[in-house]
Order: C-alpha cells, then structure tokens, then sequence
C-alpha cells in the first residue's frame, strides 16, 4: 500500500527509531523495491510470553 497509493518512491528505505529516551532503543529498517519488501531491525527484548487462541 504504500507505494501503490504513492506514500513512498519505488525502490524506499525508511528507518524508524524510538524508544532510546526509555533506555529501550529500537531501529526498524523497511525497504521496498518493486515486489520485494525487505524489514530489519533490533530492539529490547522488555517481556516475553505466548498468546493460546
């Protein structure tokens, strides 16, 4: 969607960062070029568990 409606060019990088003023910093890396979505990153592991449905 987000190329499709126009929100990013074709190829894209876009980095999100947050949580470093918590002493819990995050990076996110999305790129997109034509088909092929590619996401990265690193973060703070702060809990962990597993969700039964």
């Amino acid at each position: 969607m987000l190329t499709r409606d126009g929100l990013v060019a074709d190829p894209a990088r876009i980095v999100v960062e947050q949580g470093r003023a918590l002493g819990r910093p995050s990076r996110i890396e999305l790129r997109v070029d034509g088909p092929l979505v590619t996401i990265t990153g690193s973060g703070v592991v702060t809990a962990e568990g597993m969700l039964h449905l």
